[in-house]
C-alpha cells in the first residue's frame, strides 16, 4: 500500500510523462496503450434507431413506397385484396427530385455552386483593389470638392463590398448545404467533391 506522499508523487510523474513529448514511436504506442487502458468501454453505440427524428427528415423514395399487397404476395401470405398498387405519401416535388438525381446532376450542382463561388471572390479582390485606389486618391486631392464626391464613392465601394462578402459566406453555406444534403440521401461523397 501506498503511503500518502508516494501518490501525489505517481500522479505527478504520470502528468510528467503525458504531456512531455514522446521521443519515439514505442512510446507513443505505450502512451496510446495505457490512455486505453484507463479510460472506459464505450457504453453507447449510435444508429438511425436512436437519433432525434426531426433532425433528419425522412424521405420517401419509390422504391420504398412499394405496395403493400405485393409483399404480401412475396413473403408466401395469400393477399386479401387484388394486387393494386398503394398511393405513396404526399411528397414535395423537391423531395422527390432530390432523391432522383443523379451522379451528373450532383456534380453539376456542385460545379455551380464553386463556381458562383469563385466569381464572388474575384468580385471581392477586385472591389477591395477599387476601394485600395479610391483610398490612396481620396488622400491626394487637395481639392475638397473633389475629395468629397470620392469620399462618397468611396463610401458606396464599402457597402458594396460588405454585400459581396455576405454573398460569399452565402455562397460557401451553399455548398456546405449541398454537401450535407448529399449526406442525408446516401449519395457517395466522390460526387460532391
Amino acid at each position: 500500500m501506498m503511503t500518502l506522499w508516494q501518490t501525489p508523487a505517481v500522479v505527478l510523474i504520470l502528468v510528467t510523462w503525458f504531456t512531455s513529448p514522446p521521443t519515439n514511436l514505442a512510446e507513443i504506442s505505450q502512451r496510446e496503450a495505457l490512455r486505453r487502458s484507463l479510460t472506459p468501454k464505450s457504453v453507447a453505440s449510435y444508429s438511425n434507431d436512436n437519433m432525434r427524428p426531426d433532425l433528419f427528415p425522412v424521405r420517401v423514395t419509390e422504391a420504398a413506397a412499394a405496395p403493400t399487397s405485393e409483399v404480401a404476395v412475396t413473403s408466401g401470405a395469400a393477399p386479401t385484396t387484388p394486387t393494386t398498387p398503394v398511393a405513396a405519401a404526399p411528397t414535395s416535388e423537391a423531395t422527390v427530385q432530390t432523391v432522383a438525381l443523379d451522379e451528373k446532376a450532383w456534380r453539376a450542382r456542385m460545379t455551380q455552386a464553386r463556381s458562383t463561388l469563385d466569381r464572388d471572390q474575384g468580385l471581392v479582390e477586385a472591389m477591395q483593389s477599387r476601394i485600395n485606389s479610391l483610398q490612396n486618391d481620396v488622400v491626394n486631392r487637395d481639392d475638397p470638392a473633389q475629395q468629397g464626391a470620392m469620399r462618397q464613392t468611396l463610401a458606396k465601394a464599402l457597402g458594396e463590398l460588405e454585400r459581396l462578402k455576405a454573398q460569399v459566406v452565402s455562397d460557401q453555406k451553399a455548398i456546405s448545404d449541398i454537401q450535407a444534403e448529399a449526406r442525408r440521401a446516401n449519395v457517395p461523397p466522390g460526387w460532391v467533391r
